[in-house]
């Protein structure tokens, strides 16, 4: 077949009439197309291509990991900004590396808070991957995102974390370069200045997330993608509307917004119990969460006079040293 297609394959080169030099390819491109469709057939029946590699969100629990593993944090430059990455990436819905690379200071500024919103870092995008401007999208309007201060776990808030991270910069470092800086090599931890000039190499951003896992001992295949894969996933699965994820991630369509919603382990362990009728309910929780709910649960005391055990559809409200029972 493949001898076939190729000597079908001719290509003629010849000057047009119009004296523009012309490339004619084969004509008979059904046949090629047939082709190609049963190939891609048989890897098909191979299970070749079957399994798609996506990016995994990273759950609260991986997260928190990251946390008490000393993975995050500010207790040095260069863990700042894998910090910075991490944050940026799920509070903003960044995706590359390229979005971070290109990330200034002129597109984050802090907003001081007040009687009525907290204190809160503001990032405004300068046009994603899918929306970079132009005529075409002079409609369209800039991403312009908001995240609070974490007043439960200060020392994870991104504002605190992001001020300090200003304060460690070069003192003539301008707003309109990037972000992200190369720290200074043998920096001492209480020095002023921890940051040259020098921007943070894309390939090293690129791979941030990847790094944060593995020093994290955190399995699948989790890549800087899989932040704003995060910001998404964490949003559906939370119940937050739709429309204020989508202030988040930029995405204009809701189809494009629940591609990221994913399954989670705990959801596919209850439809297999349930097919194998181990479960009679999506909705009910495991046994040994039961069991420990109904042991919290004191008896009712049956050595004391004038108690009556309750019948079937009654309910007993405990007052005191009587219990009043109400026939339903």
């Amino acid at each position: 077949m493949e001898n076939c297609i190729l000597q079908r394959l001719c290509i003629k080169c010849a000057w047009g009439s119009n004296g523009i030099y012309e490339i004619k390819v084969w004509r008979d491109y059904k046949l090629f197309q047939d082709a190609i469709d049963s190939e891609i057939k048989r890897l098909t029946r191979k299970c070749v291509g079957v399994v798609t590699k996506q990016a995994e969100p990273i759950t609260p629990h991986e997260e928190e990991i990251m946390w008490e593993k000393v993975v995050l944090g500010d207790q040095d430059p260069k863990t700042l900004l894998h910090t910075f990455v991490l944050l940026f990436g799920k509070f903003f819905a960044l995706g590359s590396g390229e979005e971070h690379r290109s990330l200034t200071l002129e597109q984050l500024s802090v907003i001081e808070g007040d009687h009525i919103e907290r204190t809160r870092l503001q990032y405004r995008s300068r046009g994603e991957k899918n929306h970079g401007g132009g005529l075409k999208q002079r409609n369209v309007t800039p991403k312009v995102v908001e995240q609070h201060e974490n007043v439960d776990k200060p020392e994870r808030c991104v504002v605190i974390l992001y001020k300090k991270h200003i304060s460690k910069c070069p003192k003539d470092f301008k707003k309109d370069e990037v972000f992200y800086l190369t720290p200074k090599k043998d920096v001492k931890l209480e020095s002023n200045i921890w940051y040259t000039k020098i921007p943070f190499g894309k390939n090293t951003l690129r791979n941030v997330v990847a790094n944060l896992c593995k020093e994290g001992e955190i399995g699948g295949y989790k890549t800087n993608h899989s932040l704003r894969a995060t910001a998404c996933s964490l949003g559906l699965t939370m119940g937050v509307p739709d429309k204020l994820i989508m202030e988040r991630t930029g995405h204009k369509s809701l189809s494009s917004l629940h591609t990221y919603q994913r399954v989670s382990a705990k959801d596919k362990e209850a439809v297999s119990d349930i097919l194998q009728g181990s479960k009679r309910s999506f909705l009910d929780e495991p046994e040994a969460k039961k069991v420990k709910v109904e042991a919290s649960v004191p008896e009712p005391e049956t050595e004391k006079a004038n108690v009556r055990v309750p019948e079937h559809n009654s309910h007993v409200f405990n007052l005191s040293n009587c219990s009043v029972v109400f026939k339903m």
